[in-house]
C-alpha cells in the first residue's frame, strides 16, 4: 500500500515541470477550501506580467524629461498658434 508521499524524485520533476508550464498546476483541497472552493483559474495562476520597479531617481529622471518634452512640445504648439494668428498664455 502507497502512504501517498511522492519521492524527492518524483517532486523535483513535478517542480521543474511546473516552472515550465505554470498553467498546469493543481492547487491542492487545502488552497481551494482557502479560496472558497472557487476553481477560477485567476484564482490560482498570476498572469500579469512582471511589474518594473524604479529607484527614486530613476522616476524623478523620468518625470524631469517627461516634463521637458511636455515644454518643448507646448512651445512648439504655442509658436504655431501664434503664427495662426491665435493669442497664447504664455
Amino acid at each position: 500500500a502507497s502512504s501517498g508521499a511522492r519521492s524527492p524524485r518524483c517532486t523535483a520533476a513535478r517542480d521543474r515541470a511546473a516552472r515550465r508550464r505554470p498553467w498546469r498546476l493543481r492547487p491542492g483541497l487545502d488552497e481551494i477550501a482557502a479560496n472558497d472552493h472557487n476553481l477560477n483559474i485567476s484564482r490560482y495562476v498570476d498572469t500579469s506580467e512582471p511589474v518594473e520597479v524604479l529607484s527614486v531617481e530613476e522616476a524623478l529622471a523620468q518625470l524631469r524629461d517627461a516634463e521637458r518634452r511636455r515644454d518643448e512640445a507646448a512651445a512648439r504648439m504655442d509658436e504655431q498658434l501664434a503664427g495662426l494668428g491665435y493669442a497664447t498664455d504664455s
